[in-house]
């Protein structure tokens, strides 16, 4: 129950209809972004075929939410391979790594949770 709860939380961020529009596709664009959404030490690095994106929640209760609101972020500003870092008090408590072409799917419906885990 709890896994399908965090699952859950996950894809409604994605979802959210209050997410900015695409913009220039840079690494700056999405950590302006990012800091909007009031996420802390946000930290975008473009890395070959993707980005890293690193960030410390204070703003969201469940991390989960979190980490679907910068997948769905993330994967509008930078597509390609995603690396995101999540982390409480100076400490990473959570790591993901997908293809935003995967996490695209998933926010559309045609792939299942369980097929992107």
């Amino acid at each position: 129950m709890a896994r399908r709860m965090a699952w859950l939380a996950f894809v409604l961020a994605a979802l959210l209809g209050a997410l900015p529009a695409a913009g220039a596709g840079s690494a700056g664009s999405l950590a302006a972004a990012l800091a909007g959404q009031g996420l802390e030490s946000v930290r975008v690095t473009a890395v070959p075929g993707g980005s890293r994106v690193e960030i410390e929640n204070r703003r969201f209760r469940n991390p989960n939410f979190a980490l679907g609101l910068v997948a769905a972020m993330a994967s509008r500003e930078l597509p390609g391979r995603c690396e995101i870092i999540l982390s409480r008090q100076s400490c990473p408590v959570l790591r993901a790594a997908f293809a935003t072409s995967d996490f695209d799917s998933l926010a559309a419906g045609p792939l299942a949770p369980r097929d992107f885990s």
